[in-house]
């Protein structure tokens, strides 16, 4: 099991990584109904994949998930075009469902490998 706790901070740990090489900035909006102290909103530039935590600007397209869709979406166990297509992920404008798919697209999911 998994849930991300600290939704503007794991972008902070997650700065080497590249995104896909995409390029967009976005306002990803997060629900916690267990933790409503967890929720709010975090603006993202993506440049080339690479991800900085703006605290101003306007973003090219706003998300709103509950956090544990976007858990999942992060730990690459589920795909954002699949939470958009169940109506799970808001999007303000559906051009970009291919380019959020590819940001956060794994080439491998997660495995567990403890025998229970």
């Amino acid at each position: 099991m998994y849930r991300i706790i600290d939704v503007p901070g794991i972008f902070d740990l997650l700065a080497e990584h590249n995104f896909g090489g995409q390029t967009c900035t976005l306002k990803l909006t997060i629900d916690d109904s267990f933790l409503p102290e967890s929720a709010g909103s975090t603006l993202l530039r993506f440049e080339e994949g690479y991800v900085q935590r703006l605290d101003a600007g306007q973003p090219d397209v706003e998300v709103r998930l509950a956090i544990e869709d976007f858990s999942s979406l992060l730990a690459g166990t589920v795909s954002f075009s699949s939470l958009y297509h169940f109506g799970l992920a808001e999007i303000s404008d559906i051009g970009y469902v291919k380019t959020l798919y590819r940001l956060f697209a794994v080439e491998h999911k997660p495995m567990c490998m403890t025998h229970f």
